[in-house]
Protein backbone atom coordinates (compact mmCIF):
# COMPACT_ATOMS: atom_id res chain seq x y z
CA UNK A 1 0.00 0.00 0.00
CA UNK A 2 2.50 2.50 0.92
CA UNK A 3 4.76 1.84 -2.47
CA UNK A 4 0.87 2.93 -3.97
CA UNK A 5 0.67 5.62 -2.31
CA UNK A 6 4.64 7.27 -3.64
CA UNK A 7 3.22 5.98 -6.73
CA UNK A 8 0.16 8.15 -6.89
CA UNK A 9 2.07 11.20 -5.32
CA UNK A 10 4.95 11.32 -7.59
CA UNK A 11 2.17 10.88 -10.51
CA UNK A 12 0.37 14.33 -9.32
CA UNK A 13 4.18 15.91 -9.04
CA UNK A 14 5.51 14.97 -12.43
CA UNK A 15 1.51 16.16 -13.53
CA UNK A 16 1.75 19.24 -11.90
CA UNK A 17 5.03 20.19 -13.05
CA UNK A 18 3.87 19.52 -16.67
CA UNK A 19 1.09 21.89 -16.36
CA UNK A 20 3.49 24.45 -14.66
CA UNK A 21 5.63 24.36 -17.85
CA UNK A 22 2.84 24.40 -20.07
CA UNK A 23 1.73 27.20 -18.29
CA UNK A 24 5.61 28.79 -18.61
CA UNK A 25 5.61 28.09 -22.28
CA UNK A 26 2.12 29.96 -23.18
CA UNK A 27 3.23 32.72 -25.24
CA UNK A 28 -0.10 33.27 -27.28
CA UNK A 29 -1.06 37.32 -26.26
CA UNK A 30 -4.90 36.49 -27.39
CA UNK A 31 -4.96 34.23 -24.91
CA UNK A 32 -6.01 36.00 -21.29
CA UNK A 33 -4.61 32.77 -19.42
CA UNK A 34 -1.13 33.47 -21.02
CA UNK A 35 1.17 35.93 -19.22
CA UNK A 36 1.97 37.91 -22.33
CA UNK A 37 -1.85 38.32 -23.16
CA UNK A 38 -2.79 41.74 -24.67
CA UNK A 39 -6.48 42.45 -24.54
CA UNK A 40 -6.08 45.58 -27.43
CA UNK A 41 -5.07 42.86 -29.98
CA UNK A 42 -9.34 41.80 -30.34
CA UNK A 43 -10.45 45.44 -29.10
CA UNK A 44 -11.90 46.78 -32.32
CA UNK A 45 -12.90 50.40 -32.61
CA UNK A 46 -16.31 51.83 -33.02
CA UNK A 47 -18.16 51.00 -36.33
CA UNK A 48 -21.30 52.79 -36.74
CA UNK A 49 -21.83 51.21 -40.43
CA UNK A 50 -25.72 50.52 -40.80
CA UNK A 51 -28.07 49.07 -42.59
CA UNK A 52 -31.81 49.77 -43.94
CA UNK A 53 -33.86 47.18 -44.24
CA UNK A 54 -37.55 46.08 -44.93
CA UNK A 55 -39.47 43.47 -43.95
CA UNK A 56 -42.08 41.76 -44.83
CA UNK A 57 -43.10 38.73 -42.63
CA UNK A 58 -46.07 36.98 -41.12
CA UNK A 59 -47.04 34.96 -43.97
CA UNK A 60 -48.08 30.84 -43.68
CA UNK A 61 -46.90 27.82 -46.09
CA UNK A 62 -47.99 25.12 -44.70
CA UNK A 63 -48.29 25.89 -41.37
CA UNK A 64 -45.08 27.43 -41.81
CA UNK A 65 -44.77 31.22 -40.48
CA UNK A 66 -42.19 32.65 -43.19
CA UNK A 67 -40.86 36.02 -44.10
CA UNK A 68 -37.90 38.22 -45.81
CA UNK A 69 -35.83 40.75 -45.08
CA UNK A 70 -33.82 43.03 -47.66
CA UNK A 71 -31.60 45.94 -47.35
CA UNK A 72 -32.93 48.70 -49.24
CA UNK A 73 -32.15 52.91 -49.78
CA UNK A 74 -35.53 53.42 -51.18
CA UNK A 75 -39.10 52.22 -49.68
CA UNK A 76 -43.17 52.89 -50.62
CA UNK A 77 -44.88 54.25 -47.22
CA UNK A 78 -46.20 53.24 -45.33
CA UNK A 79 -44.10 50.76 -45.02
CA UNK A 80 -42.46 50.27 -42.23
CA UNK A 81 -38.02 50.61 -41.99
CA UNK A 82 -35.66 48.46 -40.27
CA UNK A 83 -32.69 50.14 -38.96
CA UNK A 84 -30.13 47.71 -37.60
CA UNK A 85 -26.20 48.37 -36.97
CA UNK A 86 -24.11 46.11 -37.99
CA UNK A 87 -21.53 45.86 -35.44
CA UNK A 88 -21.24 45.26 -31.73
CA UNK A 89 -20.73 48.85 -29.51
CA UNK A 90 -21.33 50.12 -26.14
CA UNK A 91 -23.75 52.88 -26.80
CA UNK A 92 -26.13 54.11 -30.09
CA UNK A 93 -27.79 57.27 -30.68
CA UNK A 94 -30.13 57.30 -33.87
CA UNK A 95 -31.44 60.25 -35.50
CA UNK A 96 -34.14 59.99 -38.07
CA UNK A 97 -34.73 63.02 -40.46
CA UNK A 98 -36.43 65.95 -38.27
CA UNK A 99 -37.97 63.80 -35.70
CA UNK A 100 -37.37 64.91 -32.37
CA UNK A 101 -36.78 61.70 -30.95
CA UNK A 102 -33.64 59.41 -30.21
CA UNK A 103 -33.38 55.98 -30.29
CA UNK A 104 -30.41 54.08 -28.45
CA UNK A 105 -31.15 50.26 -29.59
CA UNK A 106 -28.42 48.02 -31.72
CA UNK A 107 -31.61 47.62 -33.84
CA UNK A 108 -35.66 49.38 -33.93
CA UNK A 109 -38.37 49.51 -36.17
CA UNK A 110 -40.25 52.32 -37.81
CA UNK A 111 -43.47 53.83 -39.37
CA UNK A 112 -43.45 56.91 -41.43
CA UNK A 113 -46.94 56.77 -42.18
CA UNK A 114 -48.48 58.18 -45.62
CA UNK A 115 -46.86 61.31 -45.56
CA UNK A 116 -43.21 60.55 -44.66
CA UNK A 117 -41.81 61.07 -48.28
CA UNK A 118 -39.00 62.93 -49.78
CA UNK A 119 -35.10 62.17 -48.79
CA UNK A 120 -34.69 61.36 -45.31
CA UNK A 121 -31.17 61.53 -43.69
CA UNK A 122 -30.37 58.43 -40.90
CA UNK A 123 -27.64 59.14 -38.55
CA UNK A 124 -26.15 56.94 -36.39
CA UNK A 125 -23.47 57.56 -33.74
CA UNK A 126 -21.85 54.89 -31.66
CA UNK A 127 -19.44 54.42 -29.15
CA UNK A 128 -17.41 52.14 -27.01
CA UNK A 129 -15.89 51.72 -23.93
CA UNK A 130 -12.05 51.37 -23.05
CA UNK A 131 -10.76 49.82 -19.94
CA UNK A 132 -7.65 49.31 -21.42
CA UNK A 133 -6.77 52.11 -23.27
CA UNK A 134 -6.62 50.32 -26.19
CA UNK A 135 -8.51 53.29 -28.65
CA UNK A 136 -7.43 56.37 -29.46
CA UNK A 137 -9.77 59.33 -28.48
CA UNK A 138 -10.96 59.06 -32.28
CA UNK A 139 -11.23 55.04 -32.30
CA UNK A 140 -13.79 55.74 -29.22
CA UNK A 141 -16.83 57.16 -31.15
CA UNK A 142 -17.48 57.01 -35.07
CA UNK A 143 -20.56 58.04 -36.80
CA UNK A 144 -22.30 57.14 -40.10
CA UNK A 145 -25.30 59.43 -42.14
CA UNK A 146 -27.24 57.22 -44.45
CA UNK A 147 -30.03 58.70 -46.80
CA UNK A 148 -33.23 56.77 -47.26
CA UNK A 149 -35.62 58.04 -50.15
CA UNK A 150 -39.55 57.19 -49.15
CA UNK A 151 -41.94 58.04 -52.05
CA UNK A 152 -46.00 57.42 -51.88
CA UNK A 153 -47.52 54.76 -53.97
CA UNK A 154 -50.30 53.23 -54.00
CA UNK A 155 -51.41 50.19 -56.69
CA UNK A 156 -55.04 52.12 -57.13
CA UNK A 157 -54.56 55.67 -57.65
CA UNK A 158 -50.44 55.29 -59.07
CA UNK A 159 -49.52 55.01 -62.50
CA UNK A 160 -46.71 52.77 -64.05
CA UNK A 161 -44.17 55.09 -63.40
CA UNK A 162 -44.08 55.43 -59.99
CA UNK A 163 -44.60 51.96 -59.23
CA UNK A 164 -42.31 50.15 -57.02
CA UNK A 165 -38.92 49.04 -59.21
CA UNK A 166 -40.36 44.83 -58.64
CA UNK A 167 -43.35 45.65 -61.28
CA UNK A 168 -42.69 43.83 -64.24
CA UNK A 169 -41.76 41.37 -66.75
CA UNK A 170 -38.80 38.88 -66.21
CA UNK A 171 -37.25 36.55 -68.54
CA UNK A 172 -35.39 33.73 -66.98
CA UNK A 173 -35.82 30.08 -66.21
CA UNK A 174 -35.48 27.43 -63.12
CA UNK A 175 -32.23 26.36 -62.34
CA UNK A 176 -33.30 22.60 -62.75
CA UNK A 177 -34.21 23.70 -66.17
CA UNK A 178 -32.09 26.27 -67.82
CA UNK A 179 -33.22 25.92 -71.10
CA UNK A 180 -37.04 25.69 -70.11
CA UNK A 181 -37.48 29.43 -70.30
CA UNK A 182 -40.60 31.77 -69.62
CA UNK A 183 -41.58 34.99 -68.71
CA UNK A 184 -42.83 36.34 -65.58
CA UNK A 185 -44.49 39.17 -64.81
CA UNK A 186 -45.51 41.42 -61.50
CA UNK A 187 -48.42 43.35 -61.87
CA UNK A 188 -49.34 46.21 -59.20
CA UNK A 189 -51.31 48.08 -60.73
CA UNK A 190 -55.06 47.79 -59.83
CA UNK A 191 -57.19 46.46 -61.36
CA UNK A 192 -54.66 43.73 -61.97
CA UNK A 193 -52.50 43.25 -58.79
CA UNK A 194 -50.58 39.75 -58.83
CA UNK A 195 -48.14 37.25 -60.64
CA UNK A 196 -48.55 36.14 -64.25
CA UNK A 197 -46.90 32.53 -65.20
CA UNK A 198 -45.80 31.10 -61.74
CA UNK A 199 -45.20 28.60 -62.11
CA UNK A 200 -44.38 28.24 -66.26
CA UNK A 201 -47.18 27.97 -68.17
CA UNK A 202 -49.75 28.73 -65.38
CA UNK A 203 -53.07 30.52 -66.34
CA UNK A 204 -53.70 31.50 -62.83
CA UNK A 205 -52.94 34.78 -61.46
CA UNK A 206 -51.51 34.35 -58.19
CA UNK A 207 -53.54 37.32 -56.09
CA UNK A 208 -52.37 36.38 -52.32
CA UNK A 209 -49.06 38.58 -52.02
CA UNK A 210 -47.67 41.72 -50.77
CA UNK A 211 -45.27 43.54 -52.97
CA UNK A 212 -42.55 45.97 -51.52
CA UNK A 213 -39.97 47.99 -53.27
CA UNK A 214 -38.21 44.65 -54.45
CA UNK A 215 -39.23 42.11 -53.08
CA UNK A 216 -42.59 40.00 -52.78
CA UNK A 217 -44.00 37.32 -50.86
CA UNK A 218 -46.93 34.90 -52.32
CA UNK A 219 -48.68 32.36 -50.77
CA UNK A 220 -51.66 30.36 -53.28
CA UNK A 221 -54.16 27.70 -52.01
CA UNK A 222 -55.15 24.61 -54.06
CA UNK A 223 -55.16 25.64 -57.69
CA UNK A 224 -54.83 23.57 -61.01
CA UNK A 225 -51.61 24.87 -60.83
CA UNK A 226 -50.64 22.87 -57.53
CA UNK A 227 -50.19 24.65 -54.02
CA UNK A 228 -47.02 27.64 -54.30
CA UNK A 229 -45.44 29.42 -51.95
CA UNK A 230 -42.27 31.62 -52.04
CA UNK A 231 -40.08 34.74 -51.73
CA UNK A 232 -38.75 36.92 -54.60
CA UNK A 233 -35.87 39.85 -54.60
CA UNK A 234 -35.07 42.37 -56.77
CA UNK A 235 -31.24 42.43 -56.99
CA UNK A 236 -29.67 45.80 -56.44
CA UNK A 237 -29.33 46.25 -60.54
CA UNK A 238 -33.06 46.77 -60.46
CA UNK A 239 -32.49 43.92 -63.29
CA UNK A 240 -31.73 40.76 -62.38
CA UNK A 241 -35.05 38.76 -60.25
CA UNK A 242 -34.72 35.73 -58.42
CA UNK A 243 -37.73 33.99 -56.92
CA UNK A 244 -37.15 30.94 -54.34
CA UNK A 245 -40.58 28.91 -54.06
CA UNK A 246 -41.88 25.52 -53.78
CA UNK A 247 -44.63 23.93 -55.58
CA UNK A 248 -46.84 21.10 -54.11
CA UNK A 249 -49.10 19.01 -56.80
CA UNK A 250 -50.82 15.86 -55.76
CA UNK A 251 -49.06 16.01 -52.20
CA UNK A 252 -45.86 16.26 -53.58
CA UNK A 253 -43.82 19.41 -52.91
CA UNK A 254 -40.55 20.03 -54.70
CA UNK A 255 -37.98 23.74 -54.35
CA UNK A 256 -37.74 25.76 -57.20
CA UNK A 257 -35.56 28.63 -58.36
CA UNK A 258 -36.25 31.12 -60.59
CA UNK A 259 -33.73 33.06 -62.25
CA UNK A 260 -34.33 36.22 -64.55
CA UNK A 261 -33.62 39.07 -66.04
CA UNK A 262 -36.08 42.42 -66.16
CA UNK A 263 -37.35 43.21 -69.62
CA UNK A 264 -39.47 46.18 -71.25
Amino acid sequence: MKKTGSCLILLCLAGMLLMSRCKESCDDPTDMNCPNYDPCLSYEPADADFMILDSLTGWVCDGELFGLITEVDSLFVPNDLIFRAKHENDTYTWKVGTDARTWTEQSFSLDFGINGTGDIPVTLVVSKDDPYGCLTEEERTDSLTKTVHLYSWNSHNSSADTAPPIIGRYFGANEDAPSDTFTLEILGIAPVIGVINLPKDCPSLIEDLVISNRSFLFATGDSKCGKACGTGILQGDNLTFMVDYSLEIDGIRKNKKFLGTKIK
